[in-house]
């Protein structure tokens, strides 16, 4: 490989990102907080339950997140390449693309980072808050930790509003409290609490909308980077086009279906009833290139079922008011893509969610 020695491997690879330093610098200093300043001071008999919770997630937020940062999402087939294996071997066995840039050939859903100069499998963005690419070796464990932030900053939002209640209602006395343990007084407290809550409601939203959109990337099948640029992989071209070749299959079967019940009732109500009639009718779909209906014993003899069709297909009511509300999240998600004529904080929140650089990454060739 061309340009292995020069690619970033992990997020670990030196150096650091200012963001990734700031990530972590934020979420340590809240674990220090809630345990050395939060939870002391929470006059509650559910204190303990708090406190465990918050551990299990901010525990899981740091161990994804870890892992996250730690995984290199490379091609596999440029890894191999990179070991010393010829990419050549894939020429007879897979559909492969090639890239320039990396010298290899790769696979069909593959882009070439310009951040981390690699091809990612199936890449999904680069994170500029974690300083490594998103792409299939890593997007679950990408996905469980924006989830555990979530609920580790709801913990400790609460909490923290909680405690701010409690002084104002003046229900604790804070300066015989935790106030003489550090020698803080109760404005002072009021100040810390306000802090925490000015930083971390904002990430607590970022994060919340993170969350949702990659929720929403899920429900749809797609990455960021097909949604942000309307590309699709050749191999998730090819699914598609698999899935509305099932579908128009099933929407066939189901009017011929419906066309041989109507006729069958119809010729059942103009003859008497015979004892031969007792006989089961078996339904059966044409084949795709068109065809007639089969009696039971063509079905003996190897002629194909009646295809059964799920009711996603005929449910017209049901798939309109799914695609409505796509299309509203779609909308939302669509406003917050960052311009190049918008102010910083826009196009920092823009990074957040949507990572960065996602436009500049270059898609392999063919062979």
């Amino acid at each position: 490989m061309a340009l292995g020695a020069d690619r970033r491997f992990t997020a670990w690879t030196w150096p650091p990102s200012k963001r990734q330093v700031t990530s972590i610098v934020v979420c340590l200093c809240d674990v220090i907080i809630f345990g050395l300043f939060l939870a002391p001071q929470l006059h509650t008999s559910l204190r303990p339950l708090f406190f465990v919770l918050f551990g299990v997630f901010a525990f899981a937020t740091y161990a994804a997140g870890i892992v996250t940062m730690s995984t290199d999402p490379i091609d596999s087939i440029v890894l191999a390449n990179e070991s010393g294996a010829s990419s050549d071997s894939w020429d007879s066995d897979e559909e492969v693309l090639h890239c320039r840039y990396c010298d290899s050939h790769v696979q069909l859903d593959s882009k070439h980072c310009w951040e981390c100069n690699k091809c990612v499998a199936n890449f999904d963005h680069h994170c500029p808050w974690l300083n490594t690419c998103i792409g299939t070796r890593n997007y679950w464990f990408f996905y469980v930790a924006i989830w555990s932030l979530l609920a580790m900053l709801a913990v400790l939002n609460f909490v923290t509003a909680f405690e701010l209640v409690q002084i104002c209602n003046g229900s604790v006395d804070y300066d015989e409290d935790i106030g003489g343990l550090y020698g803080l007084g109760e404005a002072k407290i009021v100040v810390v609490l306000v802090i925490v809550l000015f930083i971390n409601v904002p990430l607590w939203l970022l994060d919340l909308t993170l969350v949702a959109f990659h929720t929403y990337l899920c429900h749809q099948g797609i990455t960021t980077y097909e949604y942000l640029t309307g590309k699709t992989s050749q191999k998730k071209a090819r699914k598609d086009a698999e899935k509305a070749e099932r579908a128009e299959r099933q929407a066939k079967a189901a009017e011929y279906n419906l066309q041989a019940d109507s006729s069958a009732t119809r010729s059942e109500a103009a003859k008497p009833i015979m004892a031969s009639s007792t006989e089961p009718r078996v339904l059966v779909a044409p084949p795709a290139g068109g065809g007639v209906f089969k009696s039971p014993q063509d079905v003996e003899h190897g002629a194909a079922p009646r295809m059964d069709v799920s009711p996603e297909s005929t449910d017209q009511d049901g798939s309109s008011d799914e695609d409505d509300g796509a299309n509203g999240m779609d909308a939302v998600f669509r406003s917050m893509v960052a311009q190049d004529t918008d102010t910083d904080l826009r196009k920092e929140i823009g990074s957040f969610v949507f990572g960065s650089g996602t436009h500049d990454v270059a898609k392999p060739g063919t062979r």
